[in-house]
């Protein structure tokens, strides 16, 4: 296991929301979507919701130097997660007179990228929840 390189990468899980009626984004108003299934890493308007959000939280991570990796619809409608790294675990960098490791520079990019999305939400009157599962599988 010597010779081997261990690669470091973390994702975040989100839910976006409308702010005005703290409401999921695109839900049917009273009531829930159809069953949990199709959405997951899902193509086409029918099946994800927030794609322009995501694309350009994306871009916006990317011209801020965030090693972002990729992100993918989740398993209902509005939700998402990206992708931060990888990293080689021996890449290192001298940052503020600390040595870092790979995995420290993973956190850097994940905390950037999540001060990213509220700003982006903020301007077209949405917010974004971090709880991974709001509504639990039946």
């Amino acid at each position: 296991a010597a010779d081997l390189v261990p690669w470091f990468g973390i994702e975040q899980e989100y839910t976006l929301f409308d702010s005005h009626n703290q409401q999921v984004y695109c839900w049917p108003q009273h009531g829930f979507p159809g069953p949990q299934g199709p959405y997951y890493c899902g193509v086409g308007a029918d099946k994800v919701k927030g794609r322009k959000i995501v694309e350009a939280h994306y871009r916006a991570c990317l011209y801020a130097g965030v090693m972002i990796g990729g992100s993918n619809a989740e398993v209902m409608p509005s939700q998402w997660e990206y992708q931060v790294g990888p990293c080689l675990g021996i890449d290192m960098e001298i940052t503020c007179g600390y040595l870092d490791t790979s995995y420290n520079v993973v956190l850097k990019s994940l905390t950037c990228a999540s001060a990213l999305i509220p700003s982006l939400l903020r301007e077209i009157g949405m917010v974004q929840d971090v709880i991974p599962t709001l509504v639990p599988k039946q």
